[in-house]
């Protein structure tokens, strides 16, 4: 049995296949209908061409639970481990180096860790927090200090083109003016908002993972329940994408609804850029499902997913990061069944691959 990688600790078994189909464009916005049957077969082993593995040192210090947000910078991996709350950065050979901050309550201390990004035009880690608090640390860990930055509720952040990138939710606030986007420059001091809210309650995107990333000069932000892809170039937003589903999540769900049946609607998982397309992990018609499309809305393959589920991070040159388990190493790539892997698959740290699309992948499909 394969263990399929789910937010939240979900595991799942499926089984996946992969087509080529198109995609639309209206009034400038390209429309697609991601499609859920394939005849076809294929798996990340298949679709990433490896550029290096890390394997990340395994010390009590080192450990990551779970890599929610992973950015290389400065010859440095900085990854947000989520259910330990801290940021951890290694060196380019995986060697563990120090950390950012620490949970608490003194000073650069902060409570819990919700995402961060990094300034690289001022050397700045930026930890975001409860009640939109930013924790502002030098690249080396030591703390500059604390700003409260909105009222509104941020679960993410990101750093494009000179602005910060914070991003909301679509939970009712008794106020007027809510949106989703809001822009910011290097003090912190509100240059732009996008996306209007909708005036309903409607579940917290924390549990799909973050949908909010950057590369370049660019930042993508994914809307699960609009189905919507939007592009932020500095204090500019404009919608990319829409997307089509025969049974997409209703905007009034209950949240424990969906925690507890994530299959039962079709909704977007995931999503990373990748030079001039995107990779998007999706559920549809009660499965896992994988499409790669051009930014114009052209589906240059989609279909089912089996093995694991990888999470995929933003890397430099077109590049995507994912981290993987040994456990799933020895099982998707070594081809071990769970009931024959050694003891070694299942200790240790994670495993970090850096690829992009594989051509013949794409061409075979």
């Amino acid at each position: 049995m394969r263990r399929i990688v789910w937010v939240a600790g979900l595991i799942w078994v499926m089984m996946w296949g992969l087509v080529s189909c198109g995609g639309g464009r209206h009034s400038g916005v390209g429309v697609v209908s991601l499609p859920y049957s394939s005849d076809t077969v294929i798996t990340f082993v298949a679709l990433m061409d490896t550029l290096s593995s890390i394997q990340l040192e395994d010390t009590p210090d080192a450990y990551v639970a779970e890599a929610s947000k992973i950015i290389e910078y400065n010859n440095k991996l900085f990854i947000f481990d989520m259910p330990n709350s801290k940021v951890l950065v290694f060196n380019e050979a995986g060697k563990y180096l120090y950390s950012i901050g620490r949970k608490g309550n003194g000073a650069g201390e902060y409570p819990m860790v919700y995402d961060f990004t990094i300034n690289p035009d001022m050397g700045e880690v930026v930890i975001i927090s409860h009640s939109s608090q930013v924790y502002i640390y030098a690249e080396d860990g030591t703390f500059k200090e604390r700003k409260q930055i909105s009222d509104t509720f941020f679960l993410h952040i990101t750093y494009a083109d000179s602005e910060y990138v914070c991003s909301s939710t679509h939970i009712a606030v008794e106020r007027d003016n809510a949106y989703i986007i809001y822009t910011y420059n290097d003090k912190f001091e509100e240059t732009g908002k996008y996306i209007p809210s909708l005036p309903i309650q409607v579940m917290d995107t924390q549990i799909f993972g973050s949908h909010l990333v950057s590369t370049g000069k660019s930042a993508y932000f994914l809307d699960v329940f609009v189905r919507k892809l939007y592009k932020i170039i500095g204090n500019k937003s404009e919608q990319l994408l829409e997307f089509q589903f025969p049974n997409p999540i209703p905007n009034d769900i209950d949240p424990m609804e969906l925690a507890q049946n994530p299959m039962k609607y079709d909704w977007l998982y995931d999503f990373v850029p990748q030079d001039d397309k995107f990779i998007m992990c999706y559920v549809a018609d009660g499965h896992m499902n994988m499409a790669v499309i051009t930014d114009s809305g052209e589906v240059l393959a989609s279909g089912l997913l089996a093995g694991a589920v990888l999470k995929m991070f933003p890397s430099d040159k077109g590049y995507t990061i994912s981290p993987i388990s040994k456990e799933v190493y020895y099982m998707d790539w070594l081809e071990y069944s769970y009931d024959n892997l050694p003891e070694e698959a299942l200790d240790g740290n994670l495993l970090l691959f850096k690829w992009k699309c594989n051509p013949k992948a794409l061409k075979a499909h």
